[in-house]
């Protein structure tokens, strides 16, 4: 048993680097492998984590149908099996996760309900997961106070955990938004800032942090050549030339070390061009065209709206 413990492991971890290598169907392969064997010899807690391994490997990779289904099999397993305040709040959300990026609201709501309702007090990592999911509905729906409560709840967990980037990340993206949204552009990129020392080296983590840092930049640039105020304009300039500069470094082959980028990370890469663009006072269409296919392709309809608003903008 020792043995097949060892394998599932070792089959989870190839899973994901196959997928991150640019082969999605082999490394899904050896996930559904790890999950046979492990549903045969393994415990709960090694099943329940082999269900998170996979889900959370195909909302990475834009497969959210796929990804939601797959969490909530594996969090009604957790459940039937006593794991149900442990295991199974993080599933439940990461479904909820996967059915927000679908634009399925109500039901990722509810999801993110019944998760925080019943996770276990000590998850604060879980509790990070959960509240930053709420959070970024609650903006998405443009209920800021509300989203704002749910990210105070997240950022006091978060202090009492140390957590993966792919857990803390979120947290500092919805932080950005909720600040760019209310017009604290310094509290925005502070955020960004933040978030960028806690996403590691996965472009992946950090490319929706240079987005909003960007939109952030251009926003204050936008500003500033209204009030024609050319060294603010120029102050913005510099800090969102420097975070692109960062965001290609990173998606260079050297940078992402033999990774390629993920559908979704390419999407962000995307809408970052069209954010530049933006930032230097050029109306460019096309470009957010380019990010709303993208989006589209993915089958998300929230960066979409804002890649069609922004196109319609540069069009007038």
């Amino acid at each position: 048993v020792g043995a097949l413990a060892e394998q599932v492991d070792a089959r989870r971890a190839l899973g994901v680097d196959l997928a991150f290598l640019g082969d999605l169907e082999a490394g899904v392969g050896e996930l559904a492998e790890a999950r046979r064997i492990v549903e045969a010899v393994g415990t709960v807690d090694q099943v329940a984590r082999t269900f998170a391994t996979w889900s959370g490997l195909l909302e990475t990779f834009g497969r959210l149908e796929a990804a939601a289904g797959l969490a909530l099999e594996g969090a009604e397993l957790a459940a039937g099996q006593g794991l149900g305040r442990w295991h199974g709040p993080f599933l439940t959300a990461t479904a909820a996760r996967a059915l927000f990026g679908l634009g399925r609201w109500d039901d990722a709501e509810m999801l993110l309900g019944r998760a925080a309702d019943r996770v276990a007090p000590e998850l604060a990592a879980t509790w990070v997961y959960i509240h930053t999911a709420r959070g970024q509905l609650d903006l998405a729906r443009g209920r800021a106070a509300a989203a704002a409560e749910h990210l105070a709840v997240a950022r006091d967990a978060y202090a009492q955990t140390v957590t993966q980037p792919w857990f803390a990340t979120p947290l500092f993206v919805a932080t950005a938004e909720l600040a760019v949204l209310e017009g604290r552009l310094p509290d925005a990129d502070a955020a960004v800032a933040e978030g960028l020392r806690a996403a590691g080296a996965d472009p992946g983590n950090a490319a929706p942090l240079y987005a909003l840092g960007l939109r952030a930049a251009a926003d204050r640039a936008e500003l500033a050549r209204a009030r024609r105020d050319d060294e603010e304009v120029l102050e913005a300039r510099r800090a969102g030339d420097t975070l692109a500069g960062e965001l290609r470094a990173r998606l260079s082959p050297e940078g992402a070390d033999g990774a390629l980028p993920t559908p979704r990370t390419e999407a962000q890469a995307v809408l970052c061009q069209a954010e530049l663009a933006r930032l230097d006072g050029r109306a460019d269409p096309d470009l957010w065209e380019a990010s709303a296919k993208a989006w589209e392709r993915l089958g998300e309809p929230y960066p979409t709206a804002y890649a069609r608003w922004r196109q319609a903008e540069a069009l007038l």
